[in-house]
């Protein structure tokens, strides 16, 4: 992984130890680990909790709360829906379904956990993460991928929405 990245990683980090209820930084960082036995790529994707639930209510017109409190207590339908929508790996048109796990939700964090089945090689793949690129002008997703013992790191913001892999190692 290359300095900016993880650079960046610690400024991440850092930002969301201290968090404010309204934060000026709008970012996700996902890592993408590939487990062979499952032939899965497991996802643990990092967000801000008050951002995750503008997305939500943006997304399905409905006001919701990461962390169960208020009108609907359960999110995780619409969650999982959520990131079918934005953060998808695809080929010839036709898109991976997630399969969501969990989440956990801490006062200004919240951590997803799903899988993407995948029994293929990455080529001519392409992986889009639009997370709450249509809610920020700032937004940046951070993907770290990891694959056969090989890591790659990819930023996705408004200019850059989706990568397209052809020879990513």
């Amino acid at each position: 992984m290359n300095i900016l990245f993880q650079l960046y990683h610690i400024v991440f980090v850092m930002t969301m130890l201290g968090a404010k209820p309204q934060h000026s930084f709008h970012s996700s960082l996902a890592e993408m680990n590939y487990n062979n036995k499952s032939k899965s790529f497991q996802v643990v994707l990092k967000l801000f909790a008050d951002d995750t639930e503008a997305a939500l209510t943006k997304f399905s017109g409905l006001s919701y709360s990461v962390g169960g409190l208020g009108k609907n207590r359960n999110p995780d339908a619409v969650l999982s829906a959520y990131l079918n929508e934005h953060f998808v790996l695809t080929k010839k048109n036709k898109k991976s379904t997630i399969q969501y796990i969990g989440k956990e939700v801490s006062v200004d964090m919240i951590t997803v956990y799903f899988e993407i089945p995948f029994n293929d090689n990455l080529k001519n793949y392409t992986l889009s993460n639009t997370i709450m690129l249509d809610l920020f002008d700032d937004q940046s997703n951070i993907i770290n991928l990891q694959k056969d013992n090989k890591n790659k790191s990819f930023q996705f913001d408004s200019n850059k929405r989706s990568i397209q892999f052809t020879n990513i190692w």
